[in-house]
């Protein structure tokens, strides 16, 4: 997929294409997976993650045709869920 398709996929997303979703899904649930699984220590922890991310995308999908790097910017959910997950694990260790 190219920038070019991206960004008219984050388009079609904005106006609430949700084939247009599924496409941008496939394409960062391995690393939102991947990212949650290293840091949190069961699956069903890190699957709620990858849920919660694109629930927050699509819920703002408004502000997909303005996001320059799409990657970066769930990236940037997921490291933020994760860091409120491990506060809550790990209250002691956070201060």
């Amino acid at each position: 997929m190219t920038d070019i398709n991206e960004k008219e996929l984050l388009l079609r997303i904005a106006e609430g294409d949700e084939p247009a979703f599924h496409s941008i899904y496939l394409r960062y649930f391995g690393k939102v997976y991947g990212m949650s699984l290293s840091y949190l220590p069961d699956v069903f922890m890190a699957q709620d993650i990858v849920q919660e991310v694109f629930a927050r995308v699509w819920l703002n999908r408004a502000e997909l045709p303005g996001i320059r790097n799409m990657e970066a910017w769930i990236i940037t959910i997921a490291r933020n869920l994760l860091i409120k997950s491990l506060r809550k694990i790990y209250p002691s260790g956070w201060d």
